[in-house]
C-alpha cells in the first residue's frame, strides 16, 4: 500500500525575483530555501531543510531515536550517545523538496531535487541507492500517486507520468514554464497549475490535454476542488473559480499576489495574499464575506483551520489566530523570524494530548516551533 507523507518539502526561491517569475522572465525557483514539515504514519514529524531530513517527536520536539529490530535504542559507538533519525544528503549533492512516498514498511521513495528518484531505508535513515534513478528535471512540488502511477511536475517545465514499480516514464506533458505545486488527481483527470499562467486538465491515462484556462498570471499554488469546481490563486492578484469543463465561473481580486492554495470548509474559502490579508469568500461565486490584514508583511502559506479559528503565519514572523466568523484577531504570537513554509496541524491522539500547530521558520538553529492549536500556548521549540 502506498501512503503519502503529508505536506510538504523545502522549496528553493528568491522572493526578490518573484516579479520576474510572474512576468515569465525567470522560469525556476532560485535562491534561499525554507523548511517543510509533514507527518509520517501519523506518528512523527518529518522536517526537510536544505539537504537534511530529520524525524521529530510531535509531543516534545525531540529528535526520534533510531532503534534496532528488537526495539532497543541504537548507540553511537564513538560518542556513546543515542543515534537519532537524520539523513544528510549533502555528500551526494542531494536535496529533498518533494514529499517522500512510503513504498513498503521500510522503504521511502523521494523525487530528489537534482533529478533523481532515491530510495530511503526507513529503519536505518539511509539512502539505499545514492546514484538514484535519473529523471528529466528538478522537482520542487509534491508528487501525486494514482494507482500504480506516479505524476511528477518539474520546476522549469513539463510533467511526466511514471510506472510506480519500474519508475519508467509512461508519458510526458509539455508546459512552457514550471510546475511548482502538487498535481490534483480527480476522477481520472490531472489538474495542474503552471508558472506559464495556465490551469490544465490532463487525461491521467495517456497525458492528452482535455482543456486549459489562461489565468492571466502565474500560479504557484495547487488547485483545490469543491462541489465540482476548481479554485486557484494567481500572481495576477486573483482567486479564480473554474468548472470542470474549463470555464471560468467567478473571479475575486485580492490586494496582492495569492501564492498559497485556498482552504475550503463548507461554503467558505479562506485565502491569503502577499500584502498580509486574509479573505473569507463564499463558494461557489467568490463573494467576499470578510477580509482582514492579519500581518504587515506577506502571507505565503495557506491558512490552517483549528476549531473556531483561522490560523495564519507571515513573513514578519507573526502567527495569528482569527475568528472564523468575522476575521477578528483572537491570538497573536511573534517568532522574530520569517515564516514562509506551510504549517502543520496535528490533532490530538496517541502521540499528542491536544491539537497542535507546528510552524517552520527560516531560522537554521530554530526551524520548528509548536503551539496549542486552540489557545496559542507555546509547547516546544526544536533547536539544532
Amino acid at each position: 500500500m502506498i501512503r503519502t507523507l503529508r505536506r510538504r518539502v523545502t522549496l528553493p526561491v528568491l522572493l526578490a525575483l518573484i516579479v520576474l517569475v510572474a512576468a515569465g522572465c525567470v522560469s525556476t525557483r532560485l535562491g534561499v530555501s525554507w523548511p517543510s514539515i509533514s507527518m509520517i504514519d501519523d506518528q512523527y514529524i518529518l522536517l526537510a531543510y536544505n539537504s537534511y531530513l530529520v524525524l521529530i517527536e510531535p509531543a516534545t520536539g525531540e529528535e526520534v531515536k533510531l532503534r534496532d529490530s528488537d526495539g532497543n535504542v541504537r548507540i553511537d559507538p564513538e560518542t556513546g550517545e543515542a543515534r537519532t533519525w537524520e539523513l544528510d544528503g549533502a555528500s551526494n549533492q542531494q536535496a529533498f523538496y518533494s514529499t517522500p512516498l512510503r513504498l513498503d514498511d521500510n522503504t521511502l521513495l523521494a523525487a530528489e531535487y537534482n533529478g533523481r528518484f532515491v530510495k530511503i531505508d526507513y529503519a536505518a535513515a539511509r539512502i539505499n541507492n545514492p546514484a538514484g534513478n535519473p529523471i528529466s528535471g528538478h522537482v520542487v512540488a509534491d508528487v501525486t500517486v494514482g494507482g500504480d502511477r506516479l505524476y511528477v511536475g518539474y520546476n522549469s517545465q513539463n510533467l511526466e507520468a511514471f510506472d510506480l514499480e519500474s519508475l519508467s516514464v509512461l508519458w510526458a506533458f509539455e508546459t512552457t514554464s514550471g510546475i511548482w505545486s502538487k498535481p490534483l488527481l480527480h476522477n481520472g483527470v490531472l489538474y495542474i497549475t503552471s508558472m506559464d499562467h495556465n490551469l490544465y486538465a490532463i487525461d491521467s491515462a495517456d497525458g492528452s490535454e482535455l482543456w486549459r484556462v489562461d489565468l492571466q498570471g502565474a500560479a504557484a499554488g495547487a488547485p483545490v476542488i469543491a462541489n465540482d469546481r476548481l479554485y486557484v490563486g494567481t500572481f495576477a492578484r486573483t482567486v479564480v473559480e473554474v468548472n470542470l469543463e474549463g470555464e471560468i465561473t467567478a473571479t475575486f481580486t485580492a490586494n496582492n499576489w495569492v501564492w498559497g492554495s485556498p482552504v475550503i470548509e463548507g461554503d467558505i474559502a479562506y485565502v491569503t495574499d502577499l500584502s498580509g490579508y486574509v479573505y473569507a469568500l463564499s463558494v461557489p461565486g467568490l463573494e467576499q464575506v470578510w477580509s482582514v490584514q492579519a500581518a504587515e508583511s506577506g502571507i505565503r502559506p495557506s491558512v490552517l483551520l483549528a476549531g473556531d479559528f483561522v490560523v495564519t503565519a507571515s513573513r514578519d514572523g507573526r502567527v495569528t489566530w482569527l475568528d472564523k466568523g468575522d476575521g477578528s484577531v483572537a491570538i497573536a504570537r511573534e517568532l522574530q523570524t520569517e515564516v514562509l513554509s506551510e504549517m502543520l496541524y496535528i490533532p490530538a491522539g496517541p502521540n499528542v494530548s491536544q491539537d497542535i500547530i507546528v510552524v517552520a521558520t527560516v531560522q537554521a538553529d530554530r526551524p520548528l516551533v509548536a503551539f496549542g492549536a486552540r489557545d496559542g500556548q507555546l509547547l516546544w521549540e526544536y533547536r539544532r
